[in-house]
């Protein structure tokens, strides 16, 4: 996704391969847990 000033300016899809789109899901789960580990803290 390309931001703006003004927000979302364009929506940019690429292919990943099936290697990367697992690396992709793992690191964002790994983000996700961070995040709410965080929201249990404040």
């Amino acid at each position: 996704m390309k931001l703006g000033q003004g927000g979302i300016e364009e929506i940019i899809q690429i292919q990943l391969t099936p290697e990367e789109e697992a690396n992709f899901r793992r690191s964002a789960t790994a983000v996700r847990e961070l995040c709410e580990a965080v929201d249990k803290m404040i």
